[in-house]
């Protein structure tokens, strides 16, 4: 099971209103994707077993790659490898003195682990995910936020940020939206940019400011449509956001500039794409989604669809990531390499019976390639 982007709401009584509160950035919205046209590019596939060792016996779902180490979310436990070292437990590190039981999501921020943590059972967790398409899905109870430094160990936790008002707010509703003094911040996306850090989460999107404990709100859903944010990426001014109405109107990515028009792109044309990253690669804008590598040329007025298949049931792509100036991704089956250059790609696949290829994080750290799946750590044999 992938990670629960969803939270705490009954999808089947939702109604399609939404007041979204814009702070900082522009506040109409216009929907690009019904002007854009489709161009299909095939690629050439070609398919390779690799050989590994196991490291732990255990579902990872996250990997964050440093300079100077790497973190490892299976959601029940964060594991760390820093560098010359062994893997080890966070909790035989640092004492995590607080009452949780979930790792919702984490980022580095600099020289800083970036932790959402929470309250979620068992009980519960097995609930939400024999839940049905469309269902209630209770999801894990946001507690605070642990900014973690790995050398030496230190552990912060912040319960509550306090929410400060934004004096170049472009919004005419802000006095009409009920907007909290404080926050607890659960985290499906983060982006730090070498300077400022921003979360995005089911209901709204941030920007923190660490050392003061304080986050400045740039959108606030308040209504009975609240989006999921599962993706940030930032270019000087514009920030882009892959984000979902939790399978009511769908998803798609949000192009979000300060005192400019919000342009907003449904993935080939379609509403149900359910993008989970975005970036810039070789000057492409580039997405993965259910419909597999997606590029949004906003010159050529069109979406480039880069195919691995016909077959819409397997064109799924996860986690889009540029590791050594190269462009990857998970599947449900394995994990991809694209050479866009030359319009092919290669198709990896953990070698053996006893091994799970559905892989949900890969990483590169210090000579060695880490893959987590949902059953497994593993490194791959050189």
């Amino acid at each position: 099971m992938k990670p629960e982007h969803h939270q705490g709401r009954d999808l089947t009584l939702k109604i399609t209103v939404l007041l979204t509160l814009f702070i900082a950035l522009g506040t109409g919205t216009s929907y690009a994707s019904d002007e854009l046209k489709i161009i299909e590019i095939p690629l050439k596939v070609k398919h390779q077993n690799v050989s590994f060792k196991r490291l732990l016996s255990e579902p990872v779902y996250q990997i964050v790659s440093t300079p100077k180490f790497m973190a490892f979310n299976s959601n029940r436990k964060i594991w760390i490898k820093r560098s010359g070292e062994k893997l080890t437990n966070l909790s035989d590190l640092i004492s995590l003195s607080q009452e949780c039981d979930w790792f919702q999501f984490m980022c580095a921020a600099g020289n800083k682990l970036i932790i959402a943590a929470g309250n979620y059972s068992e009980e519960q967790c097995k609930k939400d995910s024999e839940a049905s398409l469309g269902g209630y899905i209770a999801g894990p109870r946001a507690e605070g936020i642990m900014i973690v430094e790995v050398n030496p160990p230190k552990l912060k936790f912040v319960k509550e940020f306090k929410v400060v008002k934004n004096p170049t707010s472009a919004s005419k509703n802000l006095s009409e939206i009920p907007v909290p003094e404080t926050i607890v911040l659960g985290m499906q996306s983060c982006l730090w940019d070498g300077e400022n850090l921003y979360i995005g989460n089911h209901g709204f999107l941030t920007e923190v400011f660490l050392d003061a404990n304080e986050v400045k709100l740039i959108e606030y859903d308040s209504g009975l449509i609240e989006l999921n944010r599962k993706a940030l990426f930032k270019e000087g001014e514009t920030l882009w956001v892959a984000e979902d109405e939790g399978g009511l109107d769908g998803g798609g990515i949000k192009k979000l500039h300060r005192n400019k028009q919000t342009k907003f792109f449904r993935l080939l044309n379609y509403p149900y794409t359910d993008p989970d990253s975005i970036l810039r690669y070789k000057g492409l804008l580039l997405t993965s989604s259910l419909a597999g590598l997606v590029q949004i040329n906003e010159k050529q007025n069109a979406y480039i669809h880069y195919q691995l298949t016909k077959d819409k049931k397997k064109m799924a792509i996860y986690n889009l990531v540029i590791i050594n100036n190269e462009l990857w991704a998970v599947r449900d089956d394995g994990w991809v390499k694209f050479d866009l250059t030359s319009k092919s790609a290669i198709l990896y696949y953990l070698k053996g019976a006893e091994v799970s290829n559905n892989i949900q994080s890969i990483a590169y750290f210090e000579g060695d390639w880490f893959i987590g799946t949902d059953k497994e750590l593993v490194m791959l044999e050189k």
